[in-house]
């Protein structure tokens, strides 16, 4: 498989849009397709982006199969953010009572 259709693979496991997709990797989405279509190879920064997203390097630059493990780590992660965000807010809140009294 080739590298374009490794990228889409994992995105497409790991994200509802590729719009989730590039904002997860930090870039916008039309920058996307060049890795698709395997006009473009990723750089070091992009491979790290993916790596931290739960991507294995080496499934995805090798002819590796998939890992056991793929899922939806990258999902996962900005779920977890999403909440993470909701919560600091609701501190903030609190605290912003708590000063008026």
């Amino acid at each position: 498989m080739k590298l374009g259709k490794k990228i889409r693979q994992f995105g497409e496991e790991n994200f509802s849009s590729n719009v989730e997709f590039a904002k997860a990797l930090k870039i916008k989405r039309e920058q996307l397709y060049p890795y698709f279509q395997n006009r473009v190879v990723p750089g070091g920064e992009i491979l790290k982006r993916l790596y931290d997203l739960g991507c294995d390097l080496h499934w995805l630059l090798a002819d590796a199969k998939p890992p056991k493990t793929a899922g939806n780590s990258g999902k996962k992660v900005n779920e977890l953010t999403a909440e993470n965000k909701a919560l600091k807010r609701k501190i903030e809140l609190i605290q912003q009572v708590l000063k008026k009294k």
